[in-house]
């Protein structure tokens, strides 16, 4: 399997792993229970989820786009391994980083 020209295989696996982790924070962020009382954040939830859904395909379409049916399953751990390492790395970050902040109630 050869990834999009120009693209190595490690490009594929870092764009996953970029993407997913932009994805995941944001829907975190975006649902943070935290921030409810104070503002309108959970109604507008979707729209800066849908929003970071279509940037992280635009932006990594092109690079994980993987072609040669004769192999086509050979590199599919990218797809596996980079948004399992995203999701991962945007959950610590959420808990450890942006949840410590203290947060001051009215």
């Amino acid at each position: 399997m050869s990834p999009t020209n120009g693209y190595t295989k490690g490009d594929g696996l870092r764009a996953e792993i970029v993407g997913t982790f932009m994805l995941v924070y944001t829907v975190l962020s975006a649902t943070d229970a935290k921030w409810a009382p104070e503002t309108h954040v959970p109604i507008l939830a979707p729209l800066p989820i849908g929003f970071a859904v279509f940037l992280v395909h635009m932006a990594t379409i092109p690079i994980t786009i993987f072609y040669n049916k004769d192999a086509a399953w050979n590199d599919h751990w990218i797809f596996w391994v980079g948004p399992f390492i995203g999701a991962a790395l945007a959950a610590l970050y959420h808990e450890v980083v942006i949840r410590a902040i203290p947060f001051k109630n009215k």
